[in-house]
Order: C-alpha cells, then structure tokens, then sequence
C-alpha cells in the first residue's frame, strides 16, 4: 500500500492532521464559534467566518475540536483586484495612502490622483527619533 497514491493519500491527511494538532492553536489561529471553526485573521485579529483553510487542513483541525466535518472547498477561478475593478467604466475612491501609489493607478487603470490639502494644518508635532534600551527607562520617560 502506498501512502501517498491519489485516490486515498494517507500520507498526506496524516501530516495535515499532525499540522493541525502541532501549529493551529484555538483562540489564537482560529476559534469555535456556533460549532464551527471560524479562522481569525492574523494581521487584525478579526474573525473571517466565510474564510476557509485548503488542502484537508481546516477538516483536520474541526476534527480536533470535535465539530461536524464539513467537504473541502475548491475555488472555481480567481481574479485578481486590478483586472475585477476593469470591470467598471467609472472608477473614484478617496484614502490618504493613494499618493505614494499614483504611478501604479495610473500605469493600471489610467487614472491620475489628485491630492487634496487637509482643511486645517496638522496638530503633529514630528519630534526626533529616541532609543530606550530597556523598559524601565522608557517607562519614565513615558510617565515623566
């Protein structure tokens, strides 16, 4: 029998499992929510209920928290942000970060950004850069 063919690879499902049980942790990677596992986005530590993990791993970890088992999903395409938003015939957005990104908007989608000055001018006071180089030091110096 060989562990790794592909109409049944135990190979495979066996280290999924051990990657599950070693590396996924409840409450940290993911939570249980409702009986289901609900993953939690590791940038912002904001759940993703419709997020699902690929490749037998997030069967194998509702398997280790003792929930219903629900069939793997497959993606049936994919598209990428820019070509998505091609899609549209108008296209307009306002954020504070676009600035820096203005040769990528306009080399994509051809479109120009146009800064527009804040109404007041800036209360932020840019002070020079310090080092602390232990916590007791920084704690007076925050405190001070």
């Amino acid at each position: 029998m060989d562990l790794w063919e592909d109409d049944m690879p135990w190979g495979n499902m066996a280290i999924t499992s051990l990657k599950a049980y070693q590396y996924f942790n409840c409450g940290v990677q993911y939570i249980v929510r409702d009986g289901q596992v609900v993953i939690v986005d590791e940038s912002t530590g904001r759940v993703r209920p419709i997020s699902r993990y690929s490749a037998g791993l997030h069967q194998a970890i509702e398997a280790k928290e003792n929930v219903e088992v629900k069939p793997d999903s497959h993606a049936t395409a994919s598209i990428t942000f820019q070509v998505f938003f091609r899609f549209y015939q108008k296209l307009a957005g306002m954020t504070g970060t676009a600035k820096s990104a203005a040769a990528e908007f306009y080399e994509i989608y051809g479109l120009r950004v146009v800064p527009i000055p804040t109404n007041k001018p800036p209360r932020r006071k840019d002070l020079p850069l310090r080092l602390y180089y232990t916590d007791k030091v920084l704690y007076l110096a925050v405190t001070w």
